[in-house]
């Protein structure tokens, strides 16, 4: 009796500015709670359910810890919305770590450095803009689909065990040399094969074939 008369008649703490902490009781179970002098509630914790929150109803709230670290654990999730910017800095490193039984994945900014780490990487946008410096990329293997391409080169050094290439029409322009070292070299042409230049020179080491049904010359 004496416990539940203590229960139901809980004392009041009041700080000189009006905050008051109180045990409360509700219909489906007791409360502790913490209000401002206006009765708004700072803080909360119900029993029944086991939660708590922390309500700043007006002004900003600040963590700091000047000589030590702060950490949040939860066991299963935690999400942070703003109305406004949300900015994470550090003097040294950020990182974000997913970290399940097979897959991981990592994102990791260091002075001058970021990292990213995935078995698979999406990105999608409307519009993109890559400004390069000095570029290494390595792929087992490439696909891509391009609508419609502009590339513009100073220099190009190509190598490669075999090139394919298949197109409905190739117009190549070559202002000054075009060459072509070979072992060997064939040119194979369903309908004809049209040459034209100032000077023709064919040179050859040994035997020059030329067979056709009928032969021009002149």
């Amino acid at each position: 009796m004496t416990a539940a008369l203590r229960r139901i008649d809980t004392p009041e703490i009041v700080t000189h500015d009006g905050t008051r902490a109180r045990l409360e009781q509700r219909p489906d179970g007791e409360a502790l709670t913490i209000r401002d002098r206006a009765g708004r509630v700072l803080f909360e914790y119900d029993a029944a359910t086991g939660r708590g929150s922390f309500t700043m109803p007006e002004g900003d709230l600040r963590l700091c810890t000047p000589r030590g670290s702060i950490e949040l654990v939860a066991a299963h999730g935690i999400r942070a919305a703003a109305g406004g910017d949300v900015s994470i800095s550090s003097a040294t490193a950020v990182g974000l770590d997913v970290t399940g039984t097979v897959e991981q994945s990592e994102l990791r900014l260091e002075q001058g450095e970021a990292t990213i780490r995935a078995q698979k990487l999406e990105i999608e946008s409307q519009e993109s803009a890559l400004r390069l410096g000095e570029t290494q990329a390595w792929a087992s293997s490439l696909t891509s689909a391009v609508e419609r391409a502009e590339l513009r080169f100073g220099e190009v050094t190509k190598s490669a065990v075999r090139v394919i290439e298949q197109a409905e029409s190739l117009y190549q322009r070559v202002g000054e040399l075009y060459e072509i070292k070979a072992g060997r070299l064939r040119a194979w042409a369903t309908e004809g094969l049209w040459m034209k230049g100032d000077d023709v020179t064919l040179l050859a080491k040994k035997d020059v074939r030329i067979d056709g049904d009928k032969i021009n010359l002149g």
